[in-house]
């Protein structure tokens, strides 16, 4: 490939690059605005922002009970209401910096503006289509950045090589015809790749993201396990402020150390049969728009159906960056046919010209200076035949192509 060809081959798909760049920017901000507005995300930066002032008041009661200040209130206000007061506090000063975060963003006007989505489940749908999209962009990147390495690796070794081989000679003679069919046909055949490539993808997407819910043996464990440590946080969450005021309680109150663990339990549990009833109903609404190319909705082996989608987009991504290899040589070959003709017009319209240039100087001889006086006097049968007789026709100079030795 020549240096000029090769120049305007790497621009041209670096534009390409560049263009799915922007789009991987657009569905990142659309997937991260997807996930910010579901419950889960909500929920766990309530917690996070109530963290700080969590430790504070059990640190601030800790020192009013060594103070007596706490020994004092048991009389007007019953020693169970302390906990309430420090885990309660904490929560609503997280969810006012929740709240804080979701104005300064706009977390809620920004989801509006490219989606209808209200309930948890079309939100995470809006969540993975926005991630498949995000990891397209990618993938084709991925082939892009292929072929883009593979001509620069090409081209060094032609350059280096040049005295020995020329790639012109080893160019498939084609008519314009057959390089115009040829191109249209690479075309094609990229456009179908990229299909391919993209059915993968979202498969991948779709099972790493929903491979629990696809599990059913993971699904259960998965409840249990989130059960038992939602009411382990929920009895430290609560059982701290206790242990404060633990010297005023009865010991009939001690009790109540075991409430958050059940309750945390419960509602842990509740939430993860919720979560997964929306993930179900995300997985088969997107998974059945792949139709033929649809994942089972129980899976069998997780690691297999990973390595597997995983190995098949690898080599669809080989393929595709050497058929868009193969793509930009064939447009360098049709850009050539172009100009081509394009100079054979220019020096057709140069022959014409020279020929007309040639004529007029010929009548300018024959009715040139000191002939004038006698164009009065010329019969029209002399004009004629003037203008009859006959030219000697003149080929202008052929176009040969000939092949670099």
């Amino acid at each position: 490939m020549k240096v000029e060809d090769f120049n305007k081959t790497t621009e041209e798909l670096k534009r390409e690059y560049q263009k799915n760049d922007e789009q991987i920017n657009i569905s990142d901000e659309r997937k991260r605005i997807s996930s910010a507005n579901q419950f889960e995300y909500k929920a766990l930066t309530t917690i996070g922002f109530s963290l700080l002032p969590y430790l504070g008041l059990v640190i601030l009661f800790g020192g009013l009970t060594k103070n007596g200040v706490i020994s004092s209130l048991i009389g007007t206000i019953p020693v169970e209401v302390f906990p309430l007061i420090i885990a309660g506090g904490s929560l609503c000063v997280g969810t006012i910096g929740r709240k804080a975060l979701e104005w300064r963003f706009k977390t809620k006007e920004r989801l509006k503006a490219f989606t209808t989505a209200n309930t948890q489940s079309e939100k995470l749908q809006e969540e993975v289509k926005y991630t498949v999209d995000l990891e397209k962009a990618r993938n084709r990147n991925k082939a892009i950045q292929q072929a883009i390495d593979s001509l620069s690796s090409n081209q060094s070794i032609l350059e280096s090589l040049s005295s020995r081989y020329d790639i012109k000679d080893r160019t498939i003679p084609q008519t314009e015809e057959d390089a115009k069919k040829r191109a249209e046909d690479l075309s094609e055949l990229l456009k179908d790749k990229h299909t391919e490539l993209d059915i993968l993808t979202t498969q991948k997407i779709l099972h790493e993201k929903f491979w629990r819910v696809r599990t059913k043996g993971q699904k259960v464990m998965e409840i249990s396990l989130m059960g038992m440590m939602g009411g382990l946080f929920a009895m430290t969450y609560g059982q701290m402020p206790l242990l404060i005021v633990s010297d005023y309680l009865a010991p009939s109150s001690s009790i109540s150390i075991f409430v958050p663990f059940v309750g945390g339990i419960v509602g842990f549990s509740g939430y993860m049969l919720k979560r997964n009833k929306d993930y179900i109903n995300a997985f088969n609404h997107l998974n059945n728009e792949l139709s033929e190319n649809a994942l089972s909705d129980k899976i069998k082996n997780v690691y297999e159906e990973q390595q597997d989608i995983d190995a098949k987009i690898e080599n669809k991504i080989r393929e595709i960056s050497m058929v868009e290899i193969q793509l930009q040589e064939q447009k360098r070959i049709n850009e050539a046919f172009s100009t081509d003709s394009s100079k054979k017009e220019q020096t057709m319209e140069s022959v014409v010209s020279k020929k007309h240039t040639v004529e007029e100087t010929e009548k300018d001889t024959i009715f040139g200076h000191g002939q004038e006086e006698l164009m009065p006097f010329m019969t029209e049968e002399i004009l004629v035949g003037i203008e009859e007789e006959p030219q000697v026709e003149e080929k202008g100079p052929s176009l040969v192509l000939r092949k670099n030795k």
